[in-house]
């Protein structure tokens, strides 16, 4: 196929698992449908990876991460329009036709994007080849764990849908016997849990080993997977608490979309690796990420001693007054902490960086007061040393020799 035909086939398989994603959407806006109708957080990978993933295969077609990040966007594309389908089909639009196709086909497409983000994309990435001989035995095992899961899932003689209100007989003409699918998706499930262990130790090795724009291509997707990874952590957890207290629903919702976009950044991170587009910036990305973490966590837990800490000497936990003197505090304290936080994880993790701020700083300071230009010249080639340490240092001053 020539390059523009790759073109095309890549920028209409992702254009479809697109208008798809974007359909289910519109469903759930029309239906009303609560988050778990369209299985979080897929949107955001439905969204994201057939993007990013037709740019990748449009620009580089031999670079397998591009087909592989379109084939995990299709798999999250057909899950959240059937189950979004599906959900809209037994509420507000009974007049849709094949509500037990749509469920049946969300019962099982989720097992595609599931192989392929948690294993394959690990190994092939970011040239899109597999490292050695020895990972292609892992490559094909993915493909063989996909297809367990899928057919296991796919021939149970009864369909247990998210979206369905009940169980139902599975719409297919052939099935496996009743237990014998269960079985062999959960062995499909385990084997998947194991290769992802091992593609992450292989990944973690590589890392270790790199250098150079490897190291900063795999520090970019680490990033973005460990973003998606603690995104869902938080949701988790978030979901778990909202389970037991109706009345934190719209945390559940926003745990649920800061994770759908989290997934989704996994994408562009995989993007901006592969293509090596502002693929210097990651360290101030890690910096900035750890900084106002820290500080929105530091910011939370003085929130919460203050309301809860004062409020109960009070008796008052609700109380206006003491919510928003606490919420004064808070936007008061955050120029100082996030000042603090920056420097002090530039002291720990970017020590070269802080100590050349340090070192420009008090050039500056010195620089105000300073006549004597033999001295200045001194100072200037100093400063320059210490900070960007250059190979040679020449200073040309108007009117005078240098």
């Amino acid at each position: 196929m020539t390059r523009r035909g790759t073109s095309v086939a890549a920028w209409t398989v992702g254009g479809l698992s697109l208008a798809v994603a974007l359909g289910a959407f519109v469903l759930w806006a029309v239906t009303d449908a609560p988050l778990d109708s369209l299985s979080f957080p897929d949107p955001g990978i439905a969204l994201a990876f057939p993007l990013v993933g037709a740019l990748i295969a449009s620009r580089r077609p031999e670079n397998s991460v591009g087909w592989v990040m379109l084939a995990i966007g299709a798999g999250a594309a057909l899950e959240v329009g059937s189950g979004a389908y599906a959900y809209a089909a037994r509420t507000s639009l009974p007049e849709l036709p094949g509500v037990e196709w749509a469920a049946w086909l969300q019962s099982w497409a989720w097992s595609i994007g599931f192989v392929l983000l948690a294993n394959v994309l690990l190994v092939v990435f970011p040239e899109g080849e597999v490292p050695s001989r020895r990972w292609r035995v892992v490559v094909a095992l993915s493909l063989v764990n996909l297809g367990l899961i899928a057919v296991g899932s796919a021939l149970v003689p009864t369909v247990v849908s998210d979206v369905a209100p009940a169980p139902f007989p599975s719409p297919l003409p052939v099935t496996l016997p009743s237990g014998v699918g269960e079985a062999v998706s959960t062995v499909g499930f385990l084997l998947g849990v194991i290769l992802m262990v091992i593609c992450v130790a292989g990944l973690v090795r590589r890392f270790r080993r790199s250098t150079g724009v490897l190291r900063l291509q795999l520090t970019w997707f680490t990033y973005g997977y460990v973003a998606g990874v603690a995104a869902l952590v938080v949701s988790a957890v978030i979901g778990t608490i909202a389970a037991s207290q109706s009345t934190l629903e719209a945390a559940d919702a926003v745990a649920s979309v800061a994770t759908a976009v989290a997934l989704g950044f996994i994408a562009v991170s995989v993007g901006i690796a592969v293509l090596r587009y502002r693929l210097y910036d990651v360290g101030r990305l890690v910096n900035r990420t750890i900084v106002y973490a820290l500080l929105t966590a530091v910011l939370v837990a003085l929130y919460a001693a203050l309301v809860v800490g004062i409020g109960t000497a009070l008796g008052r936990t609700s109380s206006p007054v003491l919510i928003a003197g606490a919420t004064l505090v808070v936007a008061g304290a955050a120029g100082p902490l996030r000042r603090r936080i920056q420097s002090l994880i530039d002291r720990r993790f970017s020590r070269r960086r802080y100590d050349a701020g340090r070192t420009l700083a008090e050039f500056g300071v010195r620089l105000r007061d300073e006549v004597d230009v033999d001295e200045l010249r001194r100072l200037l080639r100093q400063t320059a040393d210490a900070t960007v340490q250059p190979a040679r240092v020449m200073v040309w001053i108007r009117g005078m020799d240098s």
